[in-house]
């Protein structure tokens, strides 16, 4: 039998899809077709595909869920950040209010508020860590200067702080276990793919004169990838 060629005939190139719905649409049909042929490989076997397959669908629908969830915290976090720069205005107004200009810019900082050179202005820091010890710092001089009982006094920002902290967090934390399921995925693609392979390889063995036709009844569909 004359060896296929690696561009056009190569099985993880021709006959295992890269989308990984094809792959494990592919999968799926082709693993009934191996357990029911008896035929054996020695590294793995139809259970432990069975297992990976299922694991490969479910992280798969798991990340498609996670990048909706990682959307709506990042809408909200967008959301609060504009409202906390559009209500830090009140702040500086009652800065003003009690001193004199100068004075009233230079308690800024003390509010959590810098100068951004970037966008010569005074407001909190754009980096979100930075942003929450503004935040932590804001209520600090709410209280030390007496302005606890304003409209947007220490409940306003207190609350903010509370909503902005636990945002950070889940982002962060998704993040984290996003990543985890990303390195699982990635796993899990290639040994589905790898063991797919290995089986068609099986069939060309063991049907040398017919081996497209058996693997396309099989379940491989070659010029659908």
């Amino acid at each position: 039998m004359q060896p296929e060629s690696n561009n056009q005939q190569n099985p993880i190139k021709a006959w295992v899809p890269n989308n990984i719905e094809d792959l494990i649409r592919t999968a799926k049909v082709v693993i009934v077709h191996w357990q029911a042929s008896g035929i054996p490989l020695l590294w793995t076997n139809p259970n432990d595909f069975q297992q990976c397959i299922k694991q490969l669908d479910e992280r798969h629908h798991s990340k498609i869920n996670s990048k909706a969830i990682r959307k709506r915290i990042s809408h909200e976090l967008r959301q609060l950040d504009k409202s906390l720069e559009r209500n830090l205005s009140h702040i500086k107004a009652y800065l003003r209010e009690k001193y004199p200009y100068a004075k009233a810019v230079s308690l800024y900082p003390t509010f959590g508020i810098e100068y951004l050179t970037t966008y010569k202005r005074f407001s909190f820091p754009k980096d979100r860590d930075e942003r929450l010890r503004s935040l932590q710092t804001m209520l600090e001089g709410i209280q030390k200067h007496g302005f606890q009982q304003k409209t947007y006094g220490l409940a306003y920002w207190q609350k903010a702080y509370d909503n902005f902290k636990q945002l950070k967090t889940e982002a962060e934390q998704h993040d984290s276990e996003n990543a985890n399921r990303t390195l699982s995925k990635k796993e899990l693609t290639q040994q589905t793919k790898r063991t797919l392979q290995a089986i068609f390889y099986l069939i060309r063995a063991n049907y040398p004169d017919e081996h497209r036709d058996i693997a396309r009844a099989w379940g491989f569909q070659r010029e659908k990838y």
